[in-house]
């Protein structure tokens, strides 16, 4: 999309899921140094997603663009500090309008960001779908339990139950998030905004069940070496479970709790 400033100015922004690209474009003689397109930066962080926002974009303006040593011969001739470069460029004159210049490029980027859905996330299953989604989130589909194994129906040339081959759409749809953002989550009671009143969610594991991932002790081959093994702990253990939590999916609808004996399970949590 593109959003043309009160200077002339046309800059194009894109949000990625708490990441942000701003490019800059077409920038008429406003006494900027950096005029004329080419230029693009990507505001990142390798560890947590982070907000496009008048402070993070000049940061990342000022890293990738102005202090770049590709902009070195640029900067030289340049009597701009970064952020009077990036205020010319914007066609603003005070702090509180390249804040309300940067919050409306953040905002109709993110008004324009592409959506995936769950649906996006499992093309090849055409029929069955919503079942497989629901017994995943509950802990009992294919990808919770099942093992690779060369055992019938499977062999040592053909066996069945390869997660990585089964699943192999998710790294693809993981990347396409890094573009996108996720519009809805499943239909199931877990995610209701009553049931989940932090509106966050977190997926545990308590069994590696695939091989050479440096993430847990499960190994080739796996008909011997895969059996009952422990993913990477990245979790406190739990000591203890509320059942009335959620019946939906521990499949007890009544008052209770388990106590795990000694440490607890060992576990491993996304989210």
């Amino acid at each position: 999309m593109r959003l043309t400033t009160n200077s002339g100015s046309t800059f194009t922004l894109l949000s990625l899921l708490g990441a942000s690209v701003l490019a800059q474009s077409e920038i008429t003689d406003n006494g900027a140094c950096f005029n004329g397109g080419g230029w693009s930066f990507r505001l990142r962080d390798d560890s947590v997603y982070i907000t496009c926002s008048y402070d993070t974009v000049i940061d990342e303006f000022k890293d990738q663009i102005f202090d770049a040593e590709s902009s070195s011969i640029l900067k030289n001739t340049c009597t701009h500090s970064a952020e009077e470069e990036f205020w010319l460029l914007l066609g603003v004159d005070t702090i509180d309008e390249a804040r309300d210049a940067v919050y409306d490029l953040c905002a109709t980027a993110h008004e324009n960001i592409k959506e995936l859905t769950l649906s996006d996330a499992l093309p090849q299953m055409k029929e069955g779908q919503e079942q497989f989604i629901e017994n995943f989130f509950n802990g009992r589909g294919p990808w919770n339990e099942e093992t690779e194994t060369e055992l019938y129906p499977g062999d040592e040339n053909y066996p069945v139950n390869e997660l990585w081959r089964d699943a192999n759409f998710v790294k693809n749809l993981y990347t396409d998030s890094q573009n996108a953002v996720f519009n809805d989550m499943p239909d199931l009671p877990q995610f209701h905004p009553d049931v989940c009143q932090a509106h966050a969610a977190m997926c545990c594991f308590l069994r590696d069940r695939q091989a050479n991932d440096s993430n847990g002790n499960c190994a080739n081959p796996y008909d011997t070496t895969c059996i009952n093994k422990d993913v990477g702990d990245n979790k406190p253990n739990p000591c203890y479970v509320e059942l009335t939590h959620a019946p939906y999916s521990n499949g007890i609808d009544a008052s209770g709790f388990s106590l795990f004996p000694d440490e607890g399970p060992i576990i491993h949590c996304n989210g």
